[in-house]
């Protein structure tokens, strides 16, 4: 055998070498890539989870507070609807403290608690107002309507666990 076809053996054996090494060094980089985006996606999962929590406590709140509102307005607790005006603009504005926090089916059911609230406070004044045509035509009248607000945000206040779940539960 001659020298210069053991060189090339030789120069064949280290290039298929480094192309196994480089192989396996891609290989490594995939994984480690991969554990960085998990360890990414739990920081990030636990840095917003006191933000969206906050959220979670002042929805259930704001639910709960609708779903008593009509009592607590016969008793005299509250002061008409000036005292929902101010709850309506108090969640609009938590919810915004607390920045983004990709979490666009909360989202759409903050806009909805806002909405039906604004509702109910239109009904309330239609109500003292002695009129009775209710804002939800499904409805035969306003104290109809007033009490499926009322369900609604009873309901919703026990359905806001289930929904926040994926966004507070372990990462």
């Amino acid at each position: 055998m001659s020298d210069s076809n053991l060189i090339a053996i030789v120069s064949a054996l280290v290039a298929f070498l480094a192309a196994l090494y480089a192989r396996h060094t891609r290989d490594a980089a995939r994984d480690a890539n991969e554990i960085a985006r998990k360890a990414n996606g739990i920081a990030i999962h636990g840095s917003l989870r006191p933000s969206r929590l906050q959220v979670y406590r002042s929805m259930s709140t704001f639910a709960h507070y609708c779903s008593t509102y009509r009592t607590l307005l016969h008793i005299e607790a509250v002061n008409g609807t000036r005292d929902l005006v101010e709850k309506i603009d108090s969640l609009k504005w938590e919810i915004e403290q607390q920045g983004p926090l990709h979490m666009p089916d909360i989202e759409d059911k903050a806009a909805e608690f806002l909405r039906r609230a604004w509702q109910m406070q239109r009904l309330l004044d239609r109500l003292s107002a002695g009129q009775d045509s209710p804002e939800d035509h499904s409805y035969k009248s306003n104290e109809e309507n007033m009490d499926g607000l009322v369900e609604w945000f009873a309901n919703e206040g026990k359905e806001l666990r289930t929904i926040f779940q994926p966004y507070l539960g372990e990462a």
